[in-house]
């Protein structure tokens, strides 16, 4: 036991400024489940400290919270006898969602002093705080108990913590595991979280203290994440590059789910929603160069879970549209407000099952074994040596050419435009999607030129009006829904002039994008290739 807590003791460091590029998985169960998870066979070699320590953290940030909004914690944490300062930064992009560069250092109390950091983290924590000196925001007070998972060389330390979020004099209880490689293969962790999500319900926690202190002392609800790609390096060979999408797209899924569960704002699930199609339209890119049956069952899975968050999304897409549609027109018809009534009662059922989704033990799961895959790169071992220089390739290369076959495809299936059919519009439309997607991930090789936001926008405006046609469609199956909820009640006499008048506005919406679409469409072909 002792050489087991020995281990997990910090030890003193000849250099003051310790660097640590950490990998960890934070877990939570039912309150009360925690320690029952503890007894799974995934832990069988897990030995606990005997005693729990005390950890009492404080969180510094600028009175504008500009540390928060870009991601960084900085804190003071009392432990082992002495006041250790930390900066924690955003997820690094090999590592994925779990992945943080972490710098810490011992200092002499409570107070922060950033120069301690060195002059070049001191620099760029200084870059972010321009406003002002920083100042406690919140505070945690926890107690943990840690164990080492030891096998095959790699080593996971675990720990128990259980306490409290405190700001403000509010408070938001704590308790959760944390899984953080110190040596090995990462995959190991992967597999160790996927085991207790399956086994023992646990579910990933990906807000984490500093987070939850954020929102605590701001009062805040959770902000959606939109998608972003930062800067790549130009050398990126194509292997790097695969790896390097599929974090971006399950780090902005994972990211969503504090707003899908708060349940106050659509935007968090339409952003879950967008980063799944992400993933869908970039793995489906992919298995066109490496032909991995994973990426295919990926796909699917991604394709499920964006389905079931749906139906929240039709909703509120539909709400929105009678508010700013149908109802400027008739304000005073007495038939909508019992419309939107029953609208907003489907719309609560479908959030319900949106925030049961991504509280499920299968999501977890989903999102684990995802980023397993990438961690281990798992595409390689379709290939035999002969194919394998594909994935040494740069990325640029691959890029070119899935543009330039995504570009000339949408040329030739809107050659006739105006003639198509609905299904082959929709054809269009969801190659249509690739191209953004595409060109999105694909700008960081080719500059931020005017040329690329050009081509992007044209591309993007094409999409929507083709996606007005589906829009339309869906309102029409949800005015039904409506239609049959109110006549089991013997309600449907009703809602009948609000959904004739949304049905009319549906079929006049059809008719705007017809007149729409050649000029959204002269105006994409109009657009040069960022590309060539």
């Amino acid at each position: 036991m002792d050489q087991v807590a020995q281990s997990l003791q910090p030890e003193p460091q000849p250099d003051p400024v310790v660097f640590n590029r950490e990998i960890e998985i934070k877990l939570e169960a039912e309150r009360g489940k925690l320690q029952s998870a503890l007894k799974l066979p995934a832990l069988s070699g897990l030995t606990l400290q005997p005693r729990s320590r005390s950890l009492e953290t404080i969180y510094y940030d600028t009175p504008d919270g500009a540390l928060q909004k870009a991601g960084v914690a900085l804190r003071v944490r009392r432990a082992w006898g002495r006041y250790i300062m930390t900066v924690k930064f955003p997820p690094n992009l090999s590592a994925g969602m779990f992945g943080r560069d972490e710098i810490e250092v011992r200092i002499a109390s409570a107070e922060p002093d950033i120069e301690k950091f060195g002059a070049d983290i001191a620099a760029r924590i200084r870059q972010i705080i321009v406003s002002g000196n920083v100042v406690p925001a919140f505070a945690t007070t926890f107690k943990r108990r840690a164990g080492l998972l030891e096998s095959a060389g790699v080593k996971i330390v675990l720990s128990v913590d259980s306490g409290t979020v405190e700001a403000g004099g509010n408070s938001l209880p704590l308790e959760e595991i944390e899984l953080e490689l110190k040596e090995g293969n990462e995959t190991v962790l992967y597999e160790i979280a996927t085991n207790l999500a399956r086994e023992g319900g646990l579910k990933l926690n990906p807000v984490t203290k500093a987070e939850r202190g954020s929102l605590l002392a701001s009062g805040a609800s959770p902000d959606a994440c939109k998608a972003s790609v930062p800067p790549m390096p130009s050398t990126m060979v194509f292997d790097d590059y695969i790896a390097a999408v599929i974090n971006l797209c399950i780090g902005q899924f994972v990211a969503n789910w504090p707003a899908v569960t708060a349940g106050v704002r659509p935007e968090g699930v339409h952003q879950a929603r967008v980063s799944l199609r992400r993933l869908r339209a970039m793995l489906g890119l992919f298995t066109r160069a490496v032909p991995a049956p994973e990426f295919r069952v990926f796909m699917a899975e991604a394709k499920q879970i964006a389905a079931a968050l749906g139906p929240a999304r039709d909703w509120d897409v539909f709400i929105d549209m009678v508010n700013n549609g149908p109802l400027q027109v008739s304000p005073s018809d007495p038939s909508f407000p019992a419309l939107l009534a029953a609208a907003k009662k489907r719309r609560d059922a479908a959030y319900q099952q949106a925030r049961k989704l991504v509280t499920d033990t299968a999501t977890t799961c989903f999102v684990l074994e995802l980023r397993s895959f990438a961690a281990r790169r798992g595409w390689r071992y379709v290939l035999t040596g002969a194919e394998l220089p594909v994935l040494g390739e740069n990325a640029r290369s691959f890029c070119i050419r899935t543009m330039n076959r995504l570009h000339k495809k949408a040329v030739r299936q809107g050659k006739q435009l105006a003639g198509l059919e609905i299904e082959q519009r929709h054809d269009l439309r969801k190659d249509l999607k690739r191209l953004p997607y595409a060109a999105e991930f694909c700008a960081p090789f080719f500059g931020g030129s005017r040329t690329l936001k050009r081509y992007s926008k044209a591309a993007g405006e094409l999409q929507d009006v083709l996606g007005a046609y589906n829009d339309q469609a869906v309102a029409m199956e949800l005015i039904n829904t409506l239609e049959a909820d109110a006549a089991a009640t013997s309600g449907k006499a009703s809602l009948a002039r609000a959904t004739g008048t949304v049905a009319g506005w549906c079929a006049r919406g059809s008719a705007d994008a017809d007149t729409g679409l050649e000029l959204a469409w002269e105006k994409f072909m109009s657009r040069r290739r960022f590309w060539s």
